[in-house]
């Protein structure tokens, strides 16, 4: 008997000849890790970030957040036999972690507990929320669309197992994949927030810098020379 997809309720199962599967446990947690702030030299802080390419006058990065945030996830499987012989298949338990970790990097010609210092830190800090809160609201979501996702397989010989296995792990790694896309466009969202007209206004009078702006998140994206993405930087003017 050819092996087909079933959808993981009692009354589909019965009609595709396996047995009754219970729902799976779908856990889905959010792991956050220290914040790393690192010491850069200007040329060092300029080799992360192009300004020239963004900027018509020449600009020196002192503030630059970088935060990765991925999934990782684990998949357990049942099978049980059915009265022919053969197999059916179904997601027992479906881990999802959701792993945030931040870079924010400080140029050394910002003094220690300066109040450029602190702002630098202030800003970076609100990158850094931003990125562990849209992790956190992300769990909910991925745990609606994984429990959505929780399909069977079967009946098949138990020889197609391996085959089976794969087939359940690429719809449940599809379904995995809309669900963080759809974080990831909500990290942007919020990280082009911090930045808005209030924030550049509350660091502009924060202190006596008045040639330190916030260049937008958008744009610090666009012009980052690595693959990791930024959240928006503090620049000084020469």
């Amino acid at each position: 008997m050819p092996a087909s997809i079933f959808l993981a309720t009692a009354t589909a199962a019965a009609l595709a000849g396996c047995p009754a599967p219970e729902a799976p446990i779908v856990d889905v947690t959010s792991e956050v890790s220290g914040v790393e702030i690192v010491r850069r030299t200007p040329r060092e802080m300029e080799g992360l970030y192009d300004v020239a390419a963004t900027m018509a006058r020449r600009v020196h990065p002192v503030g630059l957040t970088h935060g990765d945030t991925h999934l990782d996830s684990t998949y357990t499987f049942l099978a049980v036999p059915t009265k022919n012989g053969q197999v059916c298949l179904w997601p027992k338990r479906i881990q999802v972690r959701v792993e945030t970790a931040s870079i924010v990097s400080v140029s050394k010609d910002v003094g220690r507990n300066t109040c450029e210092w602190h702002a630098v830190l202030e800003h970076e800090m609100r990158h850094v929320e931003a990125d562990r809160m849209t992790a956190w609201r992300a769990t909910f979501q991925i745990r609606d669309k994984m429990r959505e996702a929780a399909i069977g397989y079967g009946p098949f010989n138990r020889a197609d197992m391996a085959d089976a296995k794969l087939k359940l792990i690429a719809t449940l790694e599809a379904s995995l994949k809309v669900a963080s896309d759809q974080m990831y466009a909500a990290r942007d969202k919020a990280q082009d927030a911090v930045d808005s007209e209030e924030e550049y206004a509350r660091v502009a009078s924060r202190c006596t810098f008045p040639d330190v702006f916030v260049v937008n998140g958008a744009t610090a994206r666009g012009a980052l020379l690595k693959n990791s993405l930024p959240s928006a930087t503090f620049v000084r003017s020469d």
